[in-house]
């Protein structure tokens, strides 16, 4: 076993812009990528787990899909899915795949009935059933496993048109308008949990799973000043990626004193539609006219952080995995135009003279 050559090769490449890389597995009998990736944080660590695999030989008997996947898009499509990392990715996939089932009928589907013709018909199907944006996410992710088929010379190669996205403009808050929040009176800690989403821009996914551990108090120097902040980090349930924050004074006050590390921060929060109810009711009562939700809060935090500090700083503040995410929530703010007016007039004088 020790003298086997190994039937796979590795390969370590760039994910996003220096700040992580991904190791994966090309088995080369199947003539194809495992579905096993590796995501570290440098390329010497990606090295290293290459090294380290391959000392275990973790993958030297690795075994090719059995019939069923072979001969059935559906069982091949749900292989692929199971190989991606994150429960968030792959509860979105599925969802996916659970709507073409929902359009093709119960049974297996054969690669030879996978064509053009068919999956055109899927498409407008999504654009009788949903809203255009859903329909759209969800036919991209269902090409992932189309093309998936392609590259693994299950079916051949055709082209069909990607359902475009719908740019649709969401009430968001204004600073008068969280000001007016703040002093509304409330019921419960509903207020604050919204209050937290707007002035951090995290989302109710991931509130619900912040725990007291993962905000560290912290001494940082910036412009030769040593200060004490409270720093946030979490991975983001959605994408997997690292997020990390400061969280102000006012902010801490506001969600509370401090319990057990391992204790959940927002207790209240269960159901996603019980809070946006609570929102509802206390935008009314605060007076302002504007259809807001939980999504609303976060693509407000998204859009004042985009105005002051630019579309990269929100895409690291909101977890993005891509900056194209971010630009669906930004919105041409007046402040922006100001912002651009002034840039643009800098230092011209229409009065030489004077």
């Amino acid at each position: 076993m020790k003298n086997k050559k190994p039937n796979y090769k590795v390969s370590v490449y760039l994910v996003d812009d220096k700040t992580s890389y991904r190791l994966r597995f090309y088995y080369k009998q199947a003539k194809r990528f495992l579905p096993q990736r590796f995501k570290v944080d440098s390329y010497d660590a990606a090295l290293q787990k290459r090294d380290k695999e391959q000392a275990n030989e973790k993958w030297m008997n690795y075994e090719e899909e059995n019939r069923e996947t072979k001969n059935d898009f559906i069982a091949f499509f749900e292989k692929v899915i199971q190989g991606k990392a994150h429960k968030g990715t792959r509860f979105v996939y599925n969802n996916a795949l659970s709507l073409f089932k929902h359009f093709k009928g119960d049974g297996a589907l054969p690669f030879n009935k996978v064509n053009k013709e068919l999956i055109q018909d899927f498409r407008e199907f999504l654009l009788r059933t949903k809203k255009q944006n859903t329909a759209s996410c969800r036919f991209a992710l269902f090409l992932h496993g189309v093309n998936q088929a392609f590259n693994d010379n299950l079916i051949e190669r055709f082209k069909v048109e990607r359902i475009p996205q719908k740019i649709v403009k969401k009430d968001v808050l204004t600073e008068e308008d969280i000001n007016t929040i703040i002093k509304t009176e409330w019921l419960n800690r509903y207020k604050e949990i919204f209050l937290f989403e707007c002035l951090t821009t995290v989302s109710f996914d991931d509130m619900k799973r912040l725990k007291w551990k993962q905000i560290e108090k912290k001494t940082i120097k910036i412009n030769n000043k040593i200060e004490t902040v409270h720093k946030l980090s979490f991975i983001r349930g959605k994408t997997g990626n690292e997020v990390n924050m400061i969280l102000s004074e006012d902010i801490i006050k506001m969600i509370g004193k401090r319990k057990g590390d391992e204790d959940y921060i927002f207790l209240e929060l269960t159901r996603h539609d019980k809070f946006n109810d609570n929102i509802k009711q206390f935008i009314m009562k605060a007076g302002i006219n504007k259809h807001i939700t939980s999504h609303c809060g976060r693509a407000t935090g998204i859009i004042r952080v985009t105005e002051r500090e630019g579309i990269y700083a929100a895409a690291k503040q909101a977890g993005h995995a891509k900056i194209d995410t971010t630009l669906r929530y930004a919105q041409y703010t007046d402040k922006m135009m100001i912002g651009a007016k002034d840039a643009l007039m800098s230092g011209i004088n229409f009065n030489p003279t004077a």
